[in-house]
């Protein structure tokens, strides 16, 4: 079980007044680690506030460890559900490696297509090709 971190529970970066943005992160980015513990942040707030201060090659390294994670739990793609893949497909587009990428959007497409979803299909192949154009 993850704990979940919401609006309402004791930990406020607000109780350090004295602290800049920087050092309420390395403090709450302590607390973290030494508890031992995962979180997942239910609150967008905190979630947005500790995604800005965090360089993009350390989110981009979070994307890539995210990304090998999911792939290591899927013993074989094409037995994944799309939700996996789709799952897959963000963190392997935001850790920037295009080429897993484009060719996991045309194995998610083709799903989606055998779905009937073929809008949906059209919206995975776009985003592929804007990869590539930006």
């Amino acid at each position: 079980d993850v704990p979940n971190i919401r609006k309402d529970d004791n930990m406020s970066l607000s109780e350090f007044p004295d602290l800049s943005n920087e050092e309420k992160l390395d403090e709450a980015t302590n607390l973290i680690q030494n508890s031992g513990t995962s979180y997942r942040f239910c609150h967008d707030t905190w979630r947005q506030k500790i995604l800005s201060l965090v360089l993009d090659s350390y989110i981009r390294d979070i994307h890539i460890h995210a990304a090998s994670a999911i792939e290591l739990r899927i013993a074989n793609m094409e037995d994944a559900d799309y939700r996996t893949k789709m799952r897959l497909l963000r963190h392997q587009k935001a850790s920037g490696n295009t080429s897993k990428s484009a060719q996991l959007s045309l194995d998610v497409g083709k799903s989606f297509v055998h779905l009937g979803l073929n809008s949906h299909s059209i919206h995975v192949y776009n985003s592929a090709l804007s990869m590539w154009q930006s």
